[in-house]
Parts: C-alpha cells; sequence; structure tokens
C-alpha cells in the first residue's frame, strides 16, 4: 500500500509546474495540477459534466487563455483524438496569444 504524504505532495507539485499539460480524470485530483501546471485536459465521466468547472483553480483572468489552458472532453477518448487535442495546444500556445491577447 502506499501513503500519500507532504513530501509527495510537495514533489507533484513540482513535477505539474514544469509540466507543459497534465491530463487527468475529473476530481479533487485536478486541483493542483490546474495551480501548477502550464494547462490541463480534464477527463469527464459521463455522470459529472454538471460538476465539469469544480476541480480547477482557474490562474487566468482572461477568458479566452481561460479556454485555452483548461481543456473538458469526455474520458472516452481515444489517445490519438487527445493526440490531435494536446499537440496543438503546446506547439500553437505562443501565436494563440500573440493572435488573441496580445503580449503583455
Amino acid at each position: 500500500m502506499y501513503n500519500f504524504s507532504t513530501d509527495t505532495e510537495k514533489t507533484l507539485c513540482k513535477i505539474n509546474s514544469e509540466s507543459r499539460v497534465v491530463l487527468g480524470v475529473h476530481g479533487s485530483n485536478m486541483l493542483l495540477p490546474s495551480a501548477h501546471a502550464g494547462m490541463t485536459i480534464d477527463l469527464m465521466p459521463d455522470d459529472r459534466w454538471g460538476n465539469f468547472a469544480q476541480d480547477v483553480l482557474y490562474q487566468e483572468n482572461d477568458v479566452r487563455m481561460s479556454s485555452y489552458r483548461y481543456r473538458y472532453v469526455p474520458i472516452n477518448q481515444k489517445p490519438n483524438h487527445l493526440h490531435k487535442i494536446v499537440i496543438p495546444m503546446v506547439l500553437h500556445q505562443n501565436n494563440f496569444v500573440k493572435f488573441m491577447i496580445g503580449f503583455k
């Protein structure tokens, strides 16, 4: 059995902060990744769509940037479909910022 500790949580926060994108299943386990990672993809079970934004700590003031950084997709997505979401998120983030909200 694995015991979750403060040290484990600190390590996970560090890993999340170094991650461009974190994918995870909807739930409280996505709170810290949404606060620390560059972007998140929240895999939504069919019965959780009514609670879709409860596990994200939004870090953006601009709604367009929030919609870019925090994505919600059905949990039954095939890996090749997730690939089509993740890769452009990473590759085109700078262009999105440039064209949608400008450089600050």
